[in-house]
């Protein structure tokens, strides 16, 4: 397995998490530059703990450009729960994230944590303050992994107000991130569904509120709301001329 990224002489780090195969691995690290003078750094391989479990919050994750986090989730075994929420809360200074969620493949099978890729065969979606996906096991029947990365422009991701020079400079972000069982509804087990009926039968009912009082008026006062198209009887007699 082969992994390579670039790393912009603006960033005074990088950061990458690798999965290897299991066992006894060989690694080999090779490092390279376009510059014509001599480059110095310091390189640092560690252990990373990057399993995220059911109902647990992990806290202080800090999302970078240059440094992807990456975690994988493994359905609890005979749960009969077929949709989890996955939660990411943002608690410093906002820096505009990419969220995606890939299959769990097993290692050494890599996984997309560049911006030219991590969009790749995934749901994904972008985030400032908060976002929250619904993960199907039927979907990841084997687990997801997670993959957080900040996007190197932030300006086109302020729609509602104009950024401070602060936080189009903002290159990193500081969140929290939880995996839960999805809430039961109130006449339904599946809350999505019930959400969905929720809102339908909303609209129907405005929709019978509505022609029940232009009935009344119409009736008892004589008197008709008109709608886009004017009166009923407006409406009628400009269609017999028509005709």
């Amino acid at each position: 397995m082969m992994k390579g990224w670039q790393i912009s002489y603006r960033s005074q780090y990088a950061e990458r998490v690798i999965c290897p195969a299991p066992g006894l691995q060989k690694l080999r690290i090779f490092v390279s530059t376009l510059s014509t003078k001599r480059q110095k750094f310091r390189l640092t391989v560690g252990v990373s703990d990057f399993l995220l479990s059911l109902d647990q919050t992990r806290h202080h994750i800090t999302v970078a450009k240059n440094a992807p986090r990456v975690f994988r989730f493994y359905f609890p075994a005979n749960d009969t729960e077929d949709n989890f929420e996955v939660k990411i809360t943002n608690s410093s200074l906002a820096a505009c994230t990419i969220i995606s969620i890939q299959k769990a493949e097993e290692c050494p099978q890599t996984f997309l944590d560049d911006e030219s890729n991590i969009r790749f065969g995934s749901s994904y979606q972008t985030m400032l303050e908060k976002s929250a996906m619904i993960v199907s096991k039927k979907r990841y029947p084997y687990g997801f992994n997670l993959v957080l990365l900040g996007l190197r422009n932030n300006s086109d991701r302020y729609t509602k107000n104009i950024p401070t020079s602060e936080e189009l400079g903002q290159s990193s972000m500081n969140v929290s991130i939880e995996v839960n069982r999805m809430k039961k509804g109130l006449i339904f087990e599946d809350i999505v569904k019930e959400s969905i009926l929720v809102v339908l039968g909303f609209y129907f009912s405005m929709a019978c509120i509505y022609f029940l009082v232009t009935k009344i008026l119409d009736k008892c006062f004589g008197f008709e709301l008109e709608g886009m198209y004017g009166t009923v009887e407006g409406f009628l007699k400009k269609k017999e001329r028509l005709a």
